[in-house]
């Protein structure tokens, strides 16, 4: 859903082509949908830290996933992050490899 709410963002892309793309990234990635216990969890982050909905669900779903490094370009949402998992902007995690 995110990938999907950034791609349509910018409006460079046509619906056929996000949806293509959201296709292509499913063969390559193993995509994890939140359960109720992930939902709780999120809950409680978003509680106790300044995180938006879809952030507390990803890191709630991050936490249960140890070892992760969760990679974002949101300065926050990192500096949030990494109290609970290894967390790195794009340009960190290549520089890391």
């Amino acid at each position: 859903m995110e990938i999907r709410y950034l791609l349509r963002r910018k409006k460079l892309y046509t619906k056929q082509q996000v949806e293509d793309d959201i296709s292509l990234i499913t063969t390559i990635f193993d995509v994890i949908i939140p359960d109720e216990i992930n939902l709780l969890k999120a809950n409680m982050l978003q509680a106790a830290h300044l995180l938006d909905p879809f952030d507390s669900i990803h890191l709630s779903i991050s936490i249960g996933l140890k070892p992760i490094t969760l990679i974002s370009r949101d300065k926050d949402f990192i500096n949030i992050s990494k109290q609970f998992i290894n967390a790195l902007t794009p340009e960190e995690f290549l520089n890391s490899i």
